[in-house]
């Protein structure tokens, strides 16, 4: 019977020596998970009627599952989506994080 994919080994039988006495930090996670997240959050906080939404990089890296491991990935991911109107609260120069009212709805 053949397995079902969430019964597949992680790596292939090869490798499996390997990787197991290995210690395995977070996943690598790029600037574009976290502006695919913001996007997300930018979309549902427009349908639902809001004209602008508070996002903090903390909450950001967060919702990735991503900790705050990846915090300068995530203020570029958000330092990319500014737009003109858009009001930087918390700038990434500040040790803290970075934090940004979007304007909405994004044209």
């Amino acid at each position: 019977m053949p397995l079902v994919p969430w019964e597949l080994p992680l790596f292939p039988e090869s490798m499996q020596d390997r990787y197991e006495d290995s210690t395995w930090g977070p996943p690598m996670v790029s600037t574009d998970h976290f502006a695919d997240e913001l996007r997300s959050q930018l979309r549902a906080a427009a349908a639902q009627g809001a004209t602008n939404i508070l996002i903090t990089s903390r909450e950001l890296c967060k919702s990735v599952r991503s900790g705050t491991a990846f915090l300068d990935a995530c203020c570029e991911a958000m330092q990319q989506e500014l737009r003109p109107d858009d009001i930087v609260v918390r700038d990434k120069d500040s040790g803290a994080g970075m934090s940004v009212r979007y304007q909405l709805p994004r044209s």
